[in-house]
């Protein structure tokens, strides 16, 4: 018996030969095959929009000055990125909720992520950011509990972020995995015998946030068992 091609999963094989039987009598095979379900939801994402921060009134409150028409209605949901005055460390600022905006400034209130910049002296704002908008995945979206996942890995060409939302909780529940993506460094969780998974109710809805100036990607990639 010859099995061709790729199989993903468990497959099991049982023979038996029955009591009796001459010597080259062939075993009855038994072929179970588990299969792997691919869920692979994938999203343009438009360009961010740049701009610095001109005011910080806290950590989580401020207003950021683009150099265009940011072209925002004022109940979109925003992530915001920078550099780290101090470090140069890559940082954001997510779940973002608009306050206030005109042609060109946004205020908004951090929902999650990092602290607003303090700025390159002192705490005078200025420091460099670009603004992206949440591109939410939320039609036929089902990427079940942790026992069920294999591997998840999401990746994109270029630098962004992304939440996997659950069911449960206000609205659409918790956050349940928040992660940083770049071309170099896509998020992946195989799964292992001492890994903790990255979440345990089921997904359904996926926010994806693109951190350039250039229209780009990102895909979500749940192996599951």
């Amino acid at each position: 018996m010859a099995i061709t091609g790729n199989v993903n999963g468990l497959v099991q094989i049982l023979s038996t030969i029955s009591p009796g039987s001459s010597p080259g009598t062939q075993a009855v095979i038994s072929l179970t095959i588990t299969g792997t379900n691919y869920q692979c939801p994938s999203v343009d994402l438009p360009a961010a929009k740049t701009g610095a921060l001109t005011t910080r009134t806290s950590d989580t409150v401020g207003t950021m000055t683009t150099t265009q028409d940011h072209v925002l209605a004022g109940t979109e949901t925003l992530a915001f990125f920078w550099d780290d005055p101090s470090t140069g460390a890559s940082k954001c600022a997510y779940e973002c909720a608009i306050t206030g905006h005109t042609d060109d400034t946004v205020t908004f209130s951090v929902g999650a992520g990092d602290v607003l910049p303090a700025g390159p002296v002192d705490s005078t704002p200025g420091t460099s950011m670009t603004v992206a908008v949440c591109q939410r995945i939320s039609s036929n979206v089902s990427i079940p509990g942790s026992t069920n996942l294999l591997q998840l890995q999401i990746t994109s060409p270029k630098e962004g972020w992304c939440n996997l939302r659950s069911t449960g909780g206000a609205s659409l529940g918790p956050v349940e995995v928040a992660s940083a993506i770049t071309p170099t460094a896509p998020y992946i969780w195989p799964k292992q015998a001492s890994a903790t998974p990255p979440y345990t109710n089921t997904i359904v809805a996926i926010d994806c946030y693109n951190a350039e100036t250039t229209v780009s990607t990102m895909t979500i990639e749940a192996n599951l068992l």
